[in-house]
């Protein structure tokens, strides 16, 4: 789906600014692709359970 790519593209463009930024900025940074990465762990799950839903 495209909404996972775009949540995978933010977190790796998190990761990134954080490795070169300092301080709370980093930290804020770190947060955000944290939470994003939740995020995405979520709805994968949900999509696979509506995948298999769908097949019986």
């Amino acid at each position: 789906m495209l909404i996972n790519k775009l949540i995978m593209l933010l977190v790796c463009l998190c990761i990134l600014l954080s490795v070169f930024t300092t301080g709370l900025t980093s930290s804020a940074l770190d947060l955000v692709a944290f939470s994003l990465l939740i995020t995405y762990l979520l709805r994968k799950k949900k999509d696979e359970k509506t995948i298999l839903l769908h097949k019986k």
